[in-house]
């Protein structure tokens, strides 16, 4: 919605509808970037384990831990692999906040939008700061 709003079509009649053009884009864009991320995500998920359970480690808790037991084999550089992780937590607070914002005014028909001004769409500004997501606990 938020790229069609930056092309022009601000009211829902001109947002109704996608384009073969754009169906197909997406579908493409999804299965492109679904197929390469879980691939990613599974050798690193084989390469730690692998590696882990080499090193006899089979109770890791938390992201340090991992270095940790990764450091015989990569070295001083394991302790990158945990602001790796931590890094990636950081990037899924704003999304993962947004998205559970979105939800809540979608749902109950509140005005929501990154480019509404706050005093436009006050509600959904007050959602994003009040998801259970945006809290690092």
């Amino acid at each position: 919605m938020e790229e069609e709003i930056t092309e022009g079509r601000r009211t829902l009649r001109e947002r109704q509808g996608a384009t073969d053009g754009e169906l197909r884009r997406s579908r493409r864009d999804i299965l492109v970037g679904m197929t390469f991320s879980n691939l990613i995500m599974y050798f690193i998920i084989l390469s730690t384990g692998a590696t882990l359970c080499e090193a006899g480690e089979h109770d890791i808790e938390i992201a340090a831990q991992a270095a940790e037991a990764l450091e015989p084999l990569a070295g001083a550089t394991a302790s990158v692999f945990a602001a790796g992780v931590i890094g990636v937590g950081f990037l899924a607070v704003p999304v993962t906040t947004t998205c559970s914002a979105y939800d809540v005014a979608q749902a109950v028909g509140w005005k929501h939008s990154l480019h509404a001004e706050p005093r436009e769409a006050p509600k959904f500004y007050v959602a994003i700061g009040v998801s259970p997501c945006s809290r690092l606990d």
